[in-house]
């Protein structure tokens, strides 16, 4: 068995949780259409309750496009080290025009 390196380890780790947590927020969206699908008239006959969980299982799909960006932050050195890049090249940018416009 081929030994394997710590890199490796938490790059496993990290696919993992992006799969699972693709997966936990696309599986109810996926149900709900099929629902929607075979019974058009579902929606119609809802209580508020499940009006409520409907509209927000039915939009649950977004937190998979708004945590990959996190899950790479939190647990990838190199894009961590970019994003601060880009922040820092946009901040010095900002600052060039303002003292421009002061002058």
């Amino acid at each position: 068995m081929f030994p394997v390196e710590r890199k490796e380890k938490k790059i496993t780790k990290v696919l993992v949780a992006i799969t699972l947590l693709f997966i936990a927020s696309f599986f109810p969206y996926v149900i709900i259409v099929i629902v929607y699908i075979t019974n058009p008239d579902y929606e119609n006959n809802m209580t508020s309750s499940q009006l409520t969980f409907y509209l927000i299982a039915f939009r649950l799909y977004n937190i998979n496009n708004m945590a990959n960006p996190i899950f790479y932050f939190f647990f990838d050195v190199k894009f961590r080290e970019e994003v601060f890049s880009l922040y820092r090249s946009c901040w010095k940018t900002e600052q060039e025009k303002s003292l421009k416009s002061a002058t």
